[in-house]
């Protein structure tokens, strides 16, 4: 799940080896965590593991919530990118709720226990409110793409105009959160055929179906009729 930053030609080496730490930090806590668990994970496993002293993790992270968080946010700003994606396109809202769930489920195959195990520590945090930040940034990404469906007139313009757009974007996160805890609890489960079939039956009954642009026809005026004497 996570990317290295992109090169700053302006920094320093000192900057860059703190970041190059931090990274690794982060990428060795995700790690442990979906190979042992959270709760099995301590900071002491952690500071091993990175080879590094208690009091150089405590530079980077107050505890282990912090790194779980910091993780938690690398994971969520995944599929918010991919909103952004489908935005990107010029094709229907249903169409960019399939893309969404394409990219989705392809993200979450590239590492699956990893994703599986630090979506449960965050979605299942002890701390409360810890993934509500989170989710009330998902929702205000497809509440943009239902915005976009309703007021661009270039596209499809489907999305009804008395639509509530915040709701539908809550249900829509609850509806992907909903699948991906499914997913969770079972490595089996049909994640994309899942997704899909969900967001679509949920497009079938609140978005409007595009109408195809009509060439205007005229009929050829009649020909007046002739008198006859």
């Amino acid at each position: 799940m996570f990317e290295a930053a992109p090169i700053d030609a302006s920094e320093g080496r000192r900057s860059r080896r703190r970041r190059e730490l931090h990274q690794s930090i982060l990428a060795t806590a995700a790690e442990l965590f979906a190979r042992d668990g959270y709760e099995a994970t301590t900071v002491e496993r952690i500071t091993k593991a990175v080879d590094i002293a208690p009091a150089t993790f405590f530079n980077h992270f107050r505890s282990k919530e912090d790194v779980l968080r910091e993780i938690g946010q690398d994971v969520f700003s995944h599929f918010r990118r991919l909103v952004d994606e489908q935005l990107a396109r010029p094709v229907t809202s249903l169409e960019r709720l399939h893309g969404f769930a394409t990219r989705g489920a392809a993200l979450v195959r590239r590492a699956p226990e990893m994703t599986r195990r630090v979506l449960m520590a965050v979605l299942r945090s002890p701390r409360p409110g810890e993934a509500g930040a989170e989710l009330a940034s998902m929702q205000a990404d497809f509440a943009q793409l239902l915005r976009r469906g309703r007021d661009d007139a270039a596209l499809a313009k489907d999305v009804p105009d008395d639509l509530d757009i915040e709701l539908t974007a809550e249900i829509l996160v609850s509806v992907v959160i909903g699948c991906m805890t499914h997913w969770i609890n079972d490595p089996d489960y049909p994640l994309e055929r899942r997704l899909r079939a969900s967001l679509t039956l949920l497009g079938d009954r609140l978005l409007t179906p595009p109408t195809p642009a009509r060439t205007a026809t005229r009929r050829p005026a009649a020909k007046p009729k002739r008198k006859t004497s």
